[in-house]
Formats: structure tokens, sequence, C-alpha cells
């Protein structure tokens, strides 16, 4: 029986400058723009029972009810006042979800940037 090799079965972690200390900053300069529905960010409404089951894994909580891409785990996790991803409370009952357009301008800008200043 054939397999498929463990690499195949990982989630892509997408574009790499979406995990540089430097465009994180970047994101974090960007938040209250973000957060607006200026932006493009939509409101997600969460049930409690996700809530709950999810409590203490904010990341499995976007990958179960919105199938939110990876690269965009801590951007939300940002938009949404929390640290760590471990602090998803059982009682949270939305969430905020960037336009990941939004996103992908403010990663254009900054890896051209950065191309500019080399």
């Amino acid at each position: 029986m054939a397999t498929a090799p463990i690499n195949a079965k990982m989630a892509d972690p997408g574009v790499e400058s979406y995990y540089d200390d430097g465009f994180i900053a970047v994101l974090e300069d960007h938040m209250t723009y973000l957060r607006s529905a200026a932006s493009g960010t939509t409101e997600l409404q969460i049930d409690a029972q996700a809530a709950l089951k999810y409590q203490g894994d904010f990341y499995g909580l976007l990958t179960a009810v919105n199938n939110t891409p990876y690269r965009l785990h801590r951007v939300v996790m940002r938009m949404n006042n929390f640290a760590s991803p471990d602090e998803s409370p059982a009682s949270l009952r939305s969430i905020l979800i960037p336009d990941t357009r939004a996103v992908d301008v403010i990663r254009q800008a900054y890896s051209a940037q950065m191309k500019s200043s080399v």
C-alpha cells in the first residue's frame, strides 16, 4: 500500500515573509486599519459549542470554523486582541477576520520596501 510522504500532509504555511519579524511589526502598526470595516474585515459569529471545544486553541478554532489560511492565523489572533493562541476563551462569540487582499497588499508593500533597501 502506497502512502503519501508526511510533508505532503502538512499544512502549507504560505509565503515565508508572513513569518518575518519585520513584517509582523508592520502588521502590528496596521492593526487599527485591519480591524476596521474599511479594510474589508468581517465579523464571524462563533457558536458556543465551537468556542467551548476550542477553548485555549484559537488556531484550531480558526481552522475548524472558517478554514482560515495558516499564514493568517497570527494576524487574526492579534486583530482579536489575543497575545497567544491559548488565550481563546469558551465565552468567545465572534472574531474579526481580515480581507486577505488587505493583508496581501501590506505584505507586498513590505516586500517591495525590503527589496529596495538592499
